[in-house]
């Protein structure tokens, strides 16, 4: 009689969470415990990045997706192949443009949109002042009216990251000469 070994390809750790940003290889072997060697990683769902099967990493790369990955220890008949599935969540950095700039006259009261000094923003941000006095500030809006006797201002544009994302801003100036 001979008996062959069950296969074991180890127990699944809690899923991770990544931001679209990084660019460190993740260790697929370290999603994974109790795991025998020799097993095969193959992709099962999601695209971009690099996948290494013969080292077991993946390194993000621009535009990558969520991805589930297999670890697979074959079975010496009559054992069947023992697998196990991870599974990497890619979440997007949030991108709050690039910052801008006007100046304008002191006596200049026209409404400025906040939206159009930055440029290549996400919708869904926050706006804040951060510096500077007078004038009407709208913060649901992105505006801003200028009044006699105002300051040059400037307002932040930010845009909150998933975690581990981290949260993205962009910053408006508004110079205005007397």
């Amino acid at each position: 009689i001979t008996i062959n070994d069950v296969p074991d390809a180890g127990t699944a750790n809690p899923t991770i969470d990544i931001c679209d940003s990084s660019t460190v290889a993740i260790d697929l072997f370290g999603l994974i415990s109790g795991e025998q060697p020799g097993g095969v990683w193959t992709q099962l769902t999601g695209s971009g990045g690099v996948f290494n099967a013969a080292t077991g990493t993946y390194t993000l790369v621009s535009g990558a997706l969520t991805s589930t990955f297999r670890y697979t220890i074959a079975g010496v008949l009559p054992c069947v192949d023992d697998t196990v599935d991870v599974a990497i969540n890619v979440h997007s950095q949030p991108n709050a443009g690039t910052a801008g700039t006007v100046t304008i006259c002191e006596s200049n009261t026209a409404l400025i949109d906040l939206y159009g000094l930055i440029s290549g923003e996400q919708a869904g941000g926050i706006w804040t002042r951060l510096t500077g006095n007078g004038g009407l500030f709208d913060a649901m809006n992105g505006t801003y009216t200028p009044t006699v006797g105002a300051t040059d201002s400037t307002f932040q544009y930010e845009i909150a990251g998933t975690i581990p994302c981290v949260n993205s801003t962009s910053i408006a100036t508004i110079n205005i000469n007397p």
